[in-house]
Protein backbone atom coordinates (compact mmCIF):
# COMPACT_ATOMS: atom_id res chain seq x y z
CA UNK A 1 0.00 0.00 0.00
CA UNK A 2 1.19 3.59 -0.68
CA UNK A 3 0.21 6.83 0.34
CA UNK A 4 1.16 9.89 -1.21
CA UNK A 5 0.66 13.73 -0.82
CA UNK A 6 4.44 15.24 -1.31
CA UNK A 7 5.58 12.46 1.08
CA UNK A 8 5.07 9.25 -0.59
CA UNK A 9 4.93 6.08 1.82
CA UNK A 10 5.14 2.35 1.54
CA UNK A 11 3.28 -0.23 4.05
CA UNK A 12 4.34 -4.13 3.19
CA UNK A 13 1.82 -5.68 4.52
CA UNK A 14 0.58 -9.13 5.30
CA UNK A 15 -2.17 -11.69 4.30
CA UNK A 16 -4.64 -10.28 7.23
CA UNK A 17 -3.46 -6.52 6.46
CA UNK A 18 -1.01 -5.91 9.38
CA UNK A 19 1.80 -3.60 8.60
CA UNK A 20 5.06 -5.29 8.40
CA UNK A 21 7.39 -2.64 7.29
CA UNK A 22 7.08 1.00 6.62
CA UNK A 23 9.30 3.04 4.31
CA UNK A 24 9.79 6.40 3.26
CA UNK A 25 9.78 6.73 -0.95
CA UNK A 26 11.35 10.68 -0.99
CA UNK A 27 13.07 12.87 1.64
CA UNK A 28 9.79 14.52 2.50
CA UNK A 29 8.43 11.19 3.77
CA UNK A 30 11.73 10.52 5.70
CA UNK A 31 11.74 13.52 7.38
CA UNK A 32 7.64 13.08 8.54
CA UNK A 33 9.03 9.09 9.61
CA UNK A 34 11.28 10.57 11.96
CA UNK A 35 8.92 12.67 13.86
CA UNK A 36 6.73 9.25 14.53
CA UNK A 37 7.52 6.21 16.57
CA UNK A 38 7.36 3.82 13.28
CA UNK A 39 7.15 0.37 16.42
CA UNK A 40 3.55 2.23 16.62
CA UNK A 41 3.14 1.17 13.09
CA UNK A 42 4.04 -1.69 12.65
CA UNK A 43 1.47 -4.93 13.07
CA UNK A 44 -1.83 -2.57 13.39
CA UNK A 45 -3.78 -3.09 10.29
CA UNK A 46 -3.19 -0.61 7.66
CA UNK A 47 -5.92 1.36 8.27
CA UNK A 48 -5.28 2.77 11.28
CA UNK A 49 -1.43 2.82 10.16
CA UNK A 50 -2.71 5.19 7.34
CA UNK A 51 -4.91 7.35 9.70
CA UNK A 52 -2.01 7.70 11.96
CA UNK A 53 -0.03 8.99 8.43
CA UNK A 54 -2.78 11.33 8.01
CA UNK A 55 -2.39 12.99 11.60
CA UNK A 56 1.50 13.50 10.77
CA UNK A 57 0.87 15.05 7.94
CA UNK A 58 -1.64 17.30 9.30
CA UNK A 59 0.61 18.09 12.35
CA UNK A 60 3.91 18.69 9.62
CA UNK A 61 1.72 21.04 7.82
CA UNK A 62 0.96 18.85 4.49
CA UNK A 63 -2.60 19.49 5.39
CA UNK A 64 -4.26 22.28 6.38
CA UNK A 65 -7.44 23.82 5.92
CA UNK A 66 -6.71 26.36 4.05
CA UNK A 67 -5.70 24.99 0.46
CA UNK A 68 -7.27 21.39 -1.51
CA UNK A 69 -5.71 18.77 0.47
CA UNK A 70 -5.23 15.67 -1.84
CA UNK A 71 -4.40 12.03 -0.89
CA UNK A 72 -3.55 9.63 -3.32
CA UNK A 73 -4.20 5.65 -2.03
CA UNK A 74 -2.43 2.65 -4.30
CA UNK A 75 -3.32 -0.99 -3.00
CA UNK A 76 -1.66 -4.04 -4.31
CA UNK A 77 -2.21 -7.75 -3.26
CA UNK A 78 -1.70 -11.39 -3.96
CA UNK A 79 -5.05 -10.88 -6.33
CA UNK A 80 -7.09 -8.44 -7.60
CA UNK A 81 -10.28 -8.95 -5.43
CA UNK A 82 -8.09 -8.75 -2.20
CA UNK A 83 -6.66 -5.21 -3.63
CA UNK A 84 -9.88 -3.52 -4.53
CA UNK A 85 -11.23 -4.41 -1.07
CA UNK A 86 -7.68 -2.57 0.43
CA UNK A 87 -8.68 0.29 -2.20
CA UNK A 88 -12.18 0.37 -1.44
CA UNK A 89 -11.76 0.44 2.47
CA UNK A 90 -9.12 2.51 2.70
CA UNK A 91 -10.46 5.07 0.28
CA UNK A 92 -13.70 4.93 2.68
CA UNK A 93 -11.90 5.30 5.86
CA UNK A 94 -9.81 7.91 4.96
CA UNK A 95 -12.28 10.08 2.84
CA UNK A 96 -14.47 10.00 5.53
CA UNK A 97 -12.21 13.04 6.93
CA UNK A 98 -14.55 15.37 5.26
CA UNK A 99 -11.70 18.38 4.38
CA UNK A 100 -9.70 15.77 2.19
CA UNK A 101 -10.05 14.39 -1.25
CA UNK A 102 -9.01 10.72 -1.64
CA UNK A 103 -7.78 9.09 -4.91
CA UNK A 104 -7.45 4.79 -4.37
CA UNK A 105 -6.59 2.83 -7.07
CA UNK A 106 -5.65 -0.66 -7.71
CA UNK A 107 -2.59 -1.63 -9.22
CA UNK A 108 -0.89 -4.49 -10.44
CA UNK A 109 2.74 -5.96 -9.38
CA UNK A 110 3.73 -4.92 -13.07
CA UNK A 111 3.34 -1.15 -12.22
CA UNK A 112 4.73 -1.26 -8.69
CA UNK A 113 8.29 -2.54 -10.05
CA UNK A 114 8.14 0.40 -12.90
CA UNK A 115 7.17 2.88 -9.72
CA UNK A 116 10.42 1.92 -8.11
CA UNK A 117 12.28 1.58 -11.07
CA UNK A 118 11.69 4.77 -11.69
CA UNK A 119 11.95 5.58 -7.42
CA UNK A 120 8.26 6.68 -6.87
CA UNK A 121 5.17 5.06 -5.58
CA UNK A 122 2.73 3.10 -7.73
CA UNK A 123 -0.43 5.65 -6.93
CA UNK A 124 2.32 8.54 -7.98
CA UNK A 125 2.95 6.85 -11.05
CA UNK A 126 -0.49 5.94 -11.74
CA UNK A 127 -1.81 9.69 -11.31
CA UNK A 128 1.52 11.00 -13.67
CA UNK A 129 0.54 8.35 -16.56
CA UNK A 130 -3.14 9.53 -15.71
CA UNK A 131 -2.07 13.00 -17.11
CA UNK A 132 -0.23 12.38 -19.14
CA UNK A 133 -3.01 10.28 -21.13
CA UNK A 134 -5.06 13.09 -20.95
CA UNK A 135 -2.69 15.12 -22.79
CA UNK A 136 -2.32 12.78 -25.31
CA UNK A 137 0.72 13.90 -26.72
CA UNK A 138 4.17 12.32 -26.56
CA UNK A 139 6.68 14.69 -26.40
CA UNK A 140 4.84 17.25 -23.38
CA UNK A 141 7.10 15.56 -21.11
CA UNK A 142 8.26 12.42 -19.27
CA UNK A 143 7.29 10.62 -16.06
CA UNK A 144 10.57 11.43 -14.88
CA UNK A 145 9.63 15.44 -14.96
CA UNK A 146 6.73 14.90 -12.36
CA UNK A 147 7.79 12.76 -10.04
CA UNK A 148 9.11 15.24 -7.88
CA UNK A 149 6.48 17.36 -8.07
CA UNK A 150 3.58 17.29 -5.41
CA UNK A 151 0.71 15.26 -6.07
CA UNK A 152 -1.32 18.56 -5.37
CA UNK A 153 0.32 20.25 -8.93
CA UNK A 154 -0.03 16.61 -10.91
CA UNK A 155 -3.99 16.26 -9.74
CA UNK A 156 -4.80 20.17 -10.74
CA UNK A 157 -3.08 19.89 -14.02
CA UNK A 158 -4.93 16.83 -14.73
CA UNK A 159 -8.15 18.67 -14.29
CA UNK A 160 -7.36 21.41 -16.04
CA UNK A 161 -6.29 19.49 -19.06
CA UNK A 162 -9.43 17.12 -18.62
CA UNK A 163 -11.83 20.14 -18.74
CA UNK A 164 -10.04 22.13 -21.13
CA UNK A 165 -10.84 18.33 -23.05
CA UNK A 166 -14.60 18.83 -23.08
CA UNK A 167 -14.74 22.11 -23.73
CA UNK A 168 -12.78 20.95 -26.60
CA UNK A 169 -15.35 18.63 -27.40
CA UNK A 170 -17.99 21.02 -27.46
CA UNK A 171 -16.17 23.43 -29.66
CA UNK A 172 -15.51 25.70 -27.53
CA UNK A 173 -11.56 27.11 -27.19
CA UNK A 174 -10.29 26.56 -23.55
CA UNK A 175 -8.35 29.58 -21.91
CA UNK A 176 -4.76 29.96 -22.15
CA UNK A 177 -3.75 28.74 -18.98
CA UNK A 178 -5.16 25.18 -19.48
CA UNK A 179 -2.41 24.83 -21.72
CA UNK A 180 -0.26 22.16 -20.63
CA UNK A 181 3.08 23.02 -19.00
CA UNK A 182 6.43 20.86 -18.22
CA UNK A 183 7.59 21.89 -14.68
CA UNK A 184 10.39 24.39 -14.59
CA UNK A 185 9.15 25.41 -18.21
CA UNK A 186 6.14 27.85 -17.89
CA UNK A 187 6.05 30.68 -20.28
CA UNK A 188 5.27 34.27 -18.72
CA UNK A 189 2.39 34.72 -20.91
CA UNK A 190 1.37 38.35 -18.69
CA UNK A 191 4.35 39.57 -20.47
CA UNK A 192 3.75 38.64 -24.26
CA UNK A 193 0.55 40.10 -23.24
CA UNK A 194 1.28 43.22 -22.10
CA UNK A 195 3.82 43.46 -24.89
CA UNK A 196 1.33 42.26 -27.78
CA UNK A 197 -0.79 45.54 -26.14
CA UNK A 198 1.55 47.90 -26.23
CA UNK A 199 2.29 47.41 -29.73
CA UNK A 200 -1.49 47.22 -30.73
CA UNK A 201 -1.88 50.44 -28.78
CA UNK A 202 1.04 51.93 -30.82
CA UNK A 203 -0.66 50.69 -34.13
CA UNK A 204 -4.03 52.28 -33.18
CA UNK A 205 -2.93 55.24 -32.45
CA UNK A 206 -4.03 58.63 -34.54
CA UNK A 207 -1.21 60.51 -36.25
CA UNK A 208 -1.00 64.34 -35.47
CA UNK A 209 -3.33 66.18 -38.16
CA UNK A 210 -1.59 68.77 -39.59
CA UNK A 211 -4.20 71.85 -38.30
CA UNK A 212 -3.66 70.82 -34.96
CA UNK A 213 -2.15 73.03 -32.45
CA UNK A 214 1.22 71.38 -30.89
CA UNK A 215 1.54 71.62 -27.44
CA UNK A 216 2.93 74.29 -25.91
CA UNK A 217 1.93 76.73 -29.31
CA UNK A 218 0.69 79.83 -28.72
CA UNK A 219 -2.93 80.92 -30.44
CA UNK A 220 -2.38 83.00 -33.66
CA UNK A 221 -3.15 86.70 -32.56
CA UNK A 222 -5.91 86.76 -35.12
CA UNK A 223 -7.85 83.99 -33.77
CA UNK A 224 -7.81 85.80 -30.72
CA UNK A 225 -7.64 82.21 -28.67
CA UNK A 226 -10.47 81.40 -30.05
CA UNK A 227 -10.95 77.26 -31.39
CA UNK A 228 -8.92 77.10 -34.65
CA UNK A 229 -10.23 75.66 -38.00
CA UNK A 230 -9.91 72.12 -37.37
CA UNK A 231 -12.04 72.79 -33.92
CA UNK A 232 -9.16 72.34 -31.35
CA UNK A 233 -8.93 75.16 -28.60
CA UNK A 234 -5.06 75.57 -28.47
Amino acid sequence: VSLDVNPSLEYTINCFDRVLDVAAVNEDAAALLEGMNERDLLYCSVDDALEQTVLALREEGYLTATSANNVVISAYSYNEQHTEQIADRLSERIGSQSDLSVYAVSVSKDEVKSAHSLGTTAGKLHMIERLDTVWGEEDISSAEDWIDQPMRRILRETELQEKALKLGEKGESPADDKQPQTPGNDKNEKDEKEEKSEKDGDRNRPEPDDGQTDAGEQPDAAQGGQPGQNGHTP
